[in-house]
């Protein structure tokens, strides 16, 4: 488990002007991925790989995350991603031009991520971001957001652990992670993440250029064992009565995080689709 979040940029393929993509969809500038707790760069390869091969326009930023993402609050997790935000800024994410941006977030982990993110970016920067809403910008969840509840925390911490000694070890230190999260937060001494991150990204203003029709697409299984099924719908739902510009892909079968392995076909036209929502809201046909 590390101790402060990786990040780290992937830049555009060289020799690619930025105004090439694929043909069919407008091109991406910039996509923000951030990955499952613990999640390895190797792990992660696939998913850069194949917006490389989408999007060679893009740069790439991986966020990734520990059990600090969810719970060691949001002031103290905005903090940390400081890095990124000052590699979004020399992107030009948060000028008067910003680029077209696409948010990818996997897992519990990866969604409060996404939340604090956001209030990185506002806590550093608000007073130089342009209240503009013409950038083209998407989101993806991936196997989440779902309850955030202790099992979760656990489940997450000893994922990327075989059966064996050191996993029961992490399991308990888990658990003692989360009774003292919750111990200090009926004291209000600390956040719930379930309390924090579930309203905090149905927020139709999470970043500056987001609005109620900034398109959102969920990518979840009926049997993932982690983010449970109930959970997620749930707070699909909830996002559509909030009027958020929402689509689902629910597959059958597959297990956390693995939704690109089962049908990778399917998994990727429908980011794709997403994509080319956010231009059509943005009446840009053509970037």
């Amino acid at each position: 488990m590390s101790s402060t979040p990786l990040v780290f940029s992937i830049p555009r393929k060289r020799g690619i002007p930025l105004t090439q993509g694929i043909p069919r969809i407008p091109s991406i500038r910039v996509i923000v991925l951030l990955p499952w707790l613990d999640a390895k760069a190797s792990h992660l390869k696939y998913y850069t790989s194949k917006y490389a091969s989408l999007y060679p326009s893009a740069t790439q930023i991986v966020i990734q995350s520990d059990y600090k993402a969810l719970i060691g609050g949001t002031a103290f997790n905005a903090e940390r991603l400081a890095p990124a935000v000052e590699i979004l800024t020399q992107l030009g994410v948060l000028s008067a031009a910003p680029p077209p941006i696409l948010f990818h977030a996997m897992s519990g982990g990866g969604v409060a991520q996404l939340l604090h993110l956001a209030i990185a970016i506002r806590r550093h920067h608000l007073p130089n971001v342009p209240p503009s809403h013409q950038v083209p910008v998407a989101f993806v969840f991936d196997s989440g957001p779902s309850t955030y509840h202790g099992s979760d925390l656990r489940n997450a911490m000893t994922m990327t652990y075989p059966p064996g000694v050191q996993k029961a070890a992490v399991f308990m230190t888990a658990q003692l992670l989360w009774t003292d999260l919750c111990a200090r937060a009926a004291l209000g001494l600390a956040e719930l993440p379930q309390d924090v991150v579930l309203p905090g990204v149905l927020n139709p203003t999470l970043f500056p250029w987001t609005e109620r029709a900034t398109p959102r697409l969920y990518v979840f299984s009926d049997t993932d064992a982690m983010s449970l099924v109930p959970g997620v719908r749930a707070h699909v739902q909830e996002a559509r009565e909030r009027g958020l510009n929402v689509s689902v892909e629910e597959f059958n079968g597959s297990r956390h995080v693995g939704h690109a392995f089962a049908d990778p076909k399917r998994y990727w036209s429908a980011v794709q689709r997403v994509w080319d929502e956010a231009v059509i809201v943005k009446g840009q046909s053509k970037l």
